[in-house]
């Protein structure tokens, strides 16, 4: 059985910290001889001082706001590789895991028709302090 070259964690695009959009992404991941390619980003998290990085803009709802543009430019993308018959386009979500939301991103998770999910681990805390 041959190799069937894939990427599920293809990497953020502009929306958050990444170097370029999506559309760019899938075209170099086609041009690669990709036959499956996932987008994920990163999810947004609970509006919580300690679970924000510092480059996030605290007024401001960071993850809320790109998630959906993202998730729609996907989706799109999605849709023109299956008329083509070209690649699968796959939608991601880098999920923060956070045990004392756990059932809050479960339901927030629900209302995107997600491919996979990649769960993270970006803050280990001892105590109240995190690393």
């Amino acid at each position: 059985m041959g190799t069937i070259p894939v990427s599920l964690h293809g990497g953020h695009t502009t929306v958050f910290d990444g170097k370029t959009g999506a559309r760019p992404m899938v075209e170099a991941a086609l041009a690669a001889g990709m036959e499956v390619f996932g987008l994920s980003e990163h999810f947004y998290r609970p509006r919580e001082e300690r679970y924000m990085y510092g480059e996030e803009d605290r007024s401001t709802d960071w993850g809320r706001r790109g998630w959906p543009g993202f998730a729609e430019e996907v989706l799109t993308l999605k849709e023109e590789a299956a008329r083509s018959g070209g690649m699968q386009v796959l939608l991601g979500a880098e999920v923060e895991y956070l045990r004392s939301y756990r059932d809050w991103t479960v339901e927030e998770l629900s209302h995107w028709p997600l491919d996979y999910v990649v769960i993270s681990v970006h803050w280990v805390w001892a105590g109240e302090r995190a690393f």
